[in-house]
């Protein structure tokens, strides 16, 4: 286990452009729109996977889905220059109960999207129609490597990071991949965004990767765009850190480079930075998981 570390404070410090900014050590670069937001975030995972097979002949990323996601993928699977043959692929998360073949299922998307089109050294996914999710998640946890170069996240609506739910995300977690629950606003806004046509038939479970293993990641991004994830973003940068809002332990895993979209920034600028006070000191995992 980690020692005890002082929380990071949470005013934002300005460098030089007024859409850059940084929080402790955490890099907020607030963009115009959906477009520029995919191709910064294109940019930054590029050079991290490349710089990666260069040092070490071989890397590994983890992909996120959703549709924060879908722009950004499209300008990564079109990038030639990336090595794709010395990548291997991970994912974050899977409904419990899907088959790699259901529209809905996070395999088919990342299948359709990254697989099919760059062919990596390997893709390895969650399997969600497996029959022991327990021995599934053993399975997943083994095939992760101990560190993995790039991590690609989005926060949803609630918080959460992968489907690490509020109240039940840990860095402390023994478990590298776990079974949870999904929050009732998490299956509600599946059916929201098209995923499902009514709430009865998402899923109530899914196997999701843990903040551990996502922290083991060299390098993580973050991306947050749509007026719909304002005001969590805001509570992720400037409430009181706790498990009630996953996105906050982003202070406590590695410092990441965080892409939020124009939307977000009115929300970020008119908080009262003055009033903000940490109410908790977190415990790292250890020290490869702070910056």
């Amino acid at each position: 286990m980690g020692t005890t570390r002082t929380a990071p404070s949470r005013s934002p410090q300005p460098l030089n452009s007024p859409q850059t900014l940084t929080f402790d050590q955490l890099q907020v670069v607030v963009l115009e729109d959906w477009d520029a937001v995919a191709k910064r975030a294109a940019q930054v995972a590029a050079i991290a996977l490349k710089s990666a097979v260069k040092e070490r002949n071989t890397a590994s990323a983890i992909l996120a889905t959703g549709n924060t996601q879908l722009a950004f993928l499209k300008l990564l699977a079109a990038d030639s220059a990336i090595p794709w043959n010395a990548i291997a692929l991970f994912h974050l998360d899977e409904y419990l109960g899907l088959g790699g073949d259901h529209p809905a299922s996070f395999q088919r998307y990342l299948r359709d999207r990254i697989e099919t089109l760059v062919q990596p050294q390997a893709f390895h996914y969650l399997q969600g129609d497996i029959a022991e999710p327990i021995s599934e998640c053993d399975r997943y946890g083994a095939l992760l490597p101990e560190t993995v170069d790039l991590c690609c996240l989005g926060i949803g609506d609630n918080g959460h990071l992968a489907f690490n739910e509020p109240g039940l995300a840990s860095l402390e977690d023994s478990r590298r991949v776990k079974v949870v629950r999904l929050a009732e606003l998490t299956r509600r806004q599946q059916v929201e965004r098209g995923a499902f046509s009514q709430v009865r038939g998402v899923p109530q479970y899914a196997i999701t990767l843990t903040l551990p293993a996502i922290a083991s990641a060299r390098q993580i991004l973050c991306l947050a765009i749509g007026r719909s994830k304002a005001s969590i973003v805001q509570e992720m940068l400037q409430g009181p850190v706790n498990s009630q809002c996953p996105g906050d332990y982003c202070y406590w895993i590695k410092r990441l480079p965080t892409c939020f979209s124009q939307s977000h920034y009115s929300a970020i600028k008119k908080s009262k930075k003055s009033a903000i006070k940490i109410t908790e000191i977190l415990r790292s995992i250890g020290d490869n998981c702070l910056a």
